[in-house]
């Protein structure tokens, strides 16, 4: 069985169209969980209630590591809730087994089939490469991991600076990278931004009605990422 993971800070509107996908093109059984990054209580609630009508599983990322990303009063750092989030997960959720795990955007949706198990096999870790200058280091937004490769194997997902270089989320898998060049691992091929130029590669029922300002972008032409769709 193949696991979901996604973090929801808000727009839980988007949990169900996600099931969704899944049910159409995952070509796996799975479990699918979403993890509340929410600090509005209204959104909270908002957000169990979603879960509960569309049978996902909830958990409510603790509070301790929500204030990672706000260690000022008034001062909140998204990148650094994004790499909380998912720091957090991987450490105390993911190491736990040896499943195959897909974490991904909560506004990112499969519009094409997927074999999750196939796609791991002889695989550690696959995620979309991100470079500034020398570094190179995986996106957060779409990771695979397959944790029979990666028990006990520690990554650093918080930005940080690298060699003198500052980096975003996912900035630690340089060291990942560096101390464990054995475990096989995928790069993702992607869109980057939908332009008018690229439009091409969107379906063509989806054409007519694209909207620039909507920041689409296409993954292993087979996940379509909202990037407009959380209003970060």
């Amino acid at each position: 069985m193949i696991k979901i993971y996604t973090a929801v800070v808000n727009r839980p509107e988007f949990i169900q169209p996600q099931v969704q996908t899944f049910k159409k093109f995952l070509q796996n059984d799975f479990e699918f969980t979403v993890l509340d990054d929410s600090v509005d209580k209204e959104m909270t609630e908002k957000i169990k209630k979603v879960c509960t009508e569309s049978r996902v599983h909830y958990h409510k990322i603790p509070r301790e590591i929500q204030k990672l990303s706000r260690p000022h009063p008034g001062l909140f750092i998204g990148s650094y809730a994004c790499a909380a989030g998912l720091q957090w997960a991987y450490d105390t959720i993911f190491q736990k087994g040896r499943e195959k795990i897909l974490w991904l955007d909560s506004d990112m949706f499969l519009y094409d089939f997927l074999n999750v198990e196939e796609y791991l096999e002889n695989c550690a870790l696959s995620g979309l490469p991100q470079q500034r200058e020398q570094v190179k280091y995986f996106w957060n937004g779409l990771l695979f991991f397959n944790m029979k490769h990666l028990q006990g194997i520690s990554i650093d997902f918080f930005p940080q600076p690298v060699e003198g270089v500052e980096t975003d989320v996912g900035g630690g898998f340089y060291y990942f990278f560096k101390n464990y060049p054995h475990l096989p691992v995928k790069p993702i091929i992607h869109t980057g931004w939908l332009s008018k130029d690229t439009l091409k590669h969107l379906p063509v029922w989806g054409r007519a009605d694209y909207n620039l300002e909507f920041n689409i972008e296409l993954l292993m032409d087979k996940f379509l990422h909202y990037g407009s769709g959380t209003n970060w």
